[in-house]
């Protein structure tokens, strides 16, 4: 093994004469993975056929996991939203990576399900000690006649045991044990599902491009030649992995065919949790289907033109001007009645119609809801709509009128679109304010710089980063609770944000500075926590903020204090806090106010506030009695240099609203919320969780980067 030393050194050489901005460097989740292999897969088509589909997926299969990403027909995703641009093109991609999924990890998790069988008799069942097992593990997932052992973790988690493994050559056996390794049977939250529960849009009128373990499995079972791409559908794969493992060892023994059958029938469960369909060569293939194409490596030279399809093409109403996503200076706002409750669905639907007929982005297009409650007399469900749709001053007009018109048309017209009968509708138009903020409210309910909402289900006693810029971190803590809505008719198991922690640089460190007097480019570090379990029945305190300003002595405050840490104050009054200084503002406030201002040296004033406002949780049952809502704001310029992240703090880098999933309460009974701003954050929402209170790194930390002059896109 090489000396720590040298390995030291060498890392240290490679990093001080590399032109990589290792500052900027961060490791990428497979999320991340399955987009750049869906840019890839894009570029290969494009270059060897010019053109790609014009719906495209890619999947990819390793060994630890495996991931799924494609551009919906639709373009709804309610969850695991990636927006990339590819050629000048703008793209919303679904994309999630299952770990512990990949060819390896799930081979392990089979023999281990198999080991813990409790109707396995006493000379199979494991020992929990280290070392070799007694007895053989009967597994239809291998042919007839092969025995394989497997050096895997040992039931106990201590050491390493050995797994022998007898195959019985059952393809239908082996279907049902991986589909139970995908748990394609769990609860799904957030319809429609794929493995494990997670929220996947239907991929209608997707080509996907399978590549890696897809391609080895396939090609191992006879169905693709090597440097070959082809269409295959499930079917074929399934039949041919039937056949495959009904051999006996001693006829295809070889270097990689014992894991064929496995594979066979893994990948068959992937494609079923995928939702592609088992036959897409049928004859009754639509072009809305989705087709599963296999290919040996991402190389431009070996890849076959594919059929092309058709995406449909709706017709455009002639008054509506077709605007891509804009700088909004302009709204019009459309107000109408709908027969029907509100639901995901229909929120979706709406957005979508309302987007189309009027001739204005889906980016640029936001949709509230709200259910009516039912009275004796009124016994259908009904809801009120308000649409605001993002446009410029030039073309406001056109699409006010586009959208009263569409939405007075005949009730047939409107019906047919929304799935639900309008009555009462209203459109207006105004101007927007420059003014811009995002937050946080109650359970909590998030809302957005640009405009959009989500709702956030928090893990209990989970950190999460809301705000990351250059210099300036906010993480929030969450915790479950219980309470009552609707009069005690509706129980809900919710979460709450119950603290909040900000990390700022204080006061820019001089040049002519002796080495370790400051704290970087700053002075010294700032770190201030507002604890609502401070807060009194009055929804007041004496220690609900406390911080550090350096190697000074801690302090903590409440009702009255005041503190000066170079350019950033900190006070307090009644239940608010109050942090400012130069540049940046942040406001926590109970019921008064909070502010803190880090900013780099020879930076420009500037305002951006951070509300979090104190309050009791009502009606409640059982955990925190008291909660924080969080608001940001920003003054035009701010967040184009700064160009922050976070789950709110991405809002205020770009000008187009967004909008996540939502928990739809219902009027009575016991309800879960489950949301996690899916399809309104990068990534997902455990991308954002950090390990302590001021822990600055995640997934997308814009901590350490330096402030540029960016314009907003």
């Amino acid at each position: 093994m090489v000396p720590w030393a040298i390995r030291f050194s060498e890392a240290f050489s490679c990093r001080s004469s590399s032109a990589f901005v290792y500052g900027s460097s961060l490791t990428i989740g497979g999320e991340y993975e399955g987009i750049f292999n869906w840019m890839s897969v894009k570029y290969i088509l494009s270059s060897s056929s010019g053109e790609a589909a014009p719906y495209l997926g890619a999947l990819d299969l390793g060994g630890a996991s495996t991931q799924i990403t494609f551009d919906p027909e639709g373009g709804v995703i309610l969850g695991n939203a990636y927006r990339v641009t590819a050629d000048g093109d703008p793209y919303r991609l679904y994309s999630h990576s299952y770990m512990l999924s990949g060819q390896n990890e799930a081979q392990a998790r089979h023999v281990k399900a198999t080991s813990y069988d409790p109707w396995m008799s006493d000379r199979r069942r494991l020992q929990e000690a280290p070392g070799e097992l007694g007895g053989l593990l009967e597994s239809a997932c291998y042919n007839e006649g092969l025995v394989q052992t497997f050096d895997l973790a040992c039931p106990s988690g201590e050491g390493t045991c050995q797994y022998t493994v007898h195959g019985a050559g059952d393809f239908d056996a082996c279907k049902n044990a991986t589909d139970a390794i995908l748990n394609l049977h769990n609860e799904c939250l957030l319809e429609p599902c794929a493995a494990h529960g997670v929220y996947q849009p239907t991929p209608s009128g997707v080509q996907f491009y399978a590549a890696n373990a897809f391609f080895y499995t396939v090609n191992g079972i006879g169905l693709v030649g090597w440097s070959e791409t082809k269409a295959i559908s499930p079917h074929q794969i399934a039949e041919a992995g039937a056949e495959w493992c009904a051999k006996p060892w001693s006829e295809i023994a070889g270097e990689y065919t014992s894991v064929y059958c496995f594979m066979s029938a893994y990948v068959s469960s992937l494609l079923e949790a995928y939702s592609i369909p088992p036959d897409d060569t049928s004859a009754n293939n639509t072009a809305r289907s989705a087709q599963l194409f296999l290919m040996e490596k991402l190389r431009v030279d070996k890849v076959l033109t594919p059929p092309r399809l058709q995406p449909p093409s709706p017709p455009m109403p002639p008054q509506a001007p077709a605007l891509s996503s804009v700088a909004v200076t302009h709204h019009v706002v459309a107000t109408f009645k709908v027969n029907a409750a509100c639901t995901p669905a229909l929120e979706s639907n709406i957005r979508n119609q309302m987007a189309e007929h009027s001739g204005v982005a889906i980016n640029n297009t936001n949709v509230t809801c709200a259910t009516v409650p039912s009275t004796r007399r009124r016994r259908l469900d009904s809801a009120e709509v308000t649409v605001t749709l993002g446009t410029t001053a030039e073309n406001a007009g056109a699409v006010q009128t586009a959208a009263q018109s569409f939405l007075e048309s005949d009730a047939a017209t409107t019906g047919t679109a929304f799935g639900a009968s309008v009555s009462e509708p209203s459109v207006s138009q105004s101007a927007v304010s420059t003014a811009i903020g995002g937050g946080a409210k109650q359970d909590p309910h998030l809302h957005f710089a640009h405009g959009g909402t989500a709702d956030l289900r928090g893990r209990d006693g989970a950190y999460y980063n809301f705000f990351s810029a250059p210099g300036i971190s906010l993480n929030v803590r969450t915790e479950d609770a219980t309470f009552m809505l609707h009069g005690g008719k509706l129980t809900v198991d919710g979460s709450f944000i119950t603290e909040a922690h900000l990390v700022a640089g204080a006061g820019a460190c001089p040049a002519e500075a002796p080495r370790g007097r400051c704290a970087g480019i700053y002075k010294k570090w700032l770190n201030v926590s507002y604890l609502a379990s401070e807060l009194t029945e009055q929804n007041a305190g004496f220690t609900y903020l406390r911080g550090t300003c350096g190697s000074l002595k801690p302090f903590e405050g409440g009702i009255a204090f005041r503190r000066l840490c170079e350019d950033a104050l900190v006070q307090s009054r009644f239940s608010s806090a109050n942090f400012s200084a130069r540049g940046w503002t942040f406001v926590l406030r109970g019921d008064a106010t909070t502010k803190v201002s880090p900013v780099l040296a020879g930076s420009p004033p500037r305002v951006q506030r951070l509300f979090c406002i104190g309050n009791h949780v009502y009606e409640r049952v059982s955990g925190p009695r008291h909660r924080l809502d969080v608001s940001i704001s920003a003054a035009e310029g701010t967040a184009a240099r700064a160009l922050p992240h976070g789950i709110v703090g991405q809002t205020f880098s770009s000008t187009s609203p967004r909008f996540g999933a939502k928990d739809w309460y219902p009027e009575r009974g016991h309800f879960k919320t489950a949301a996690q701003a899916q399809g309104a954050i990068e990534g997902s929402v455990s991308m954002y969780e950090v390990a302590s209170p001021y822990d600055t790194r995640f997934a997308f930390s814009r901590f350490d980067a330096q402030m540029r002059s960016f314009h907003l896109r």
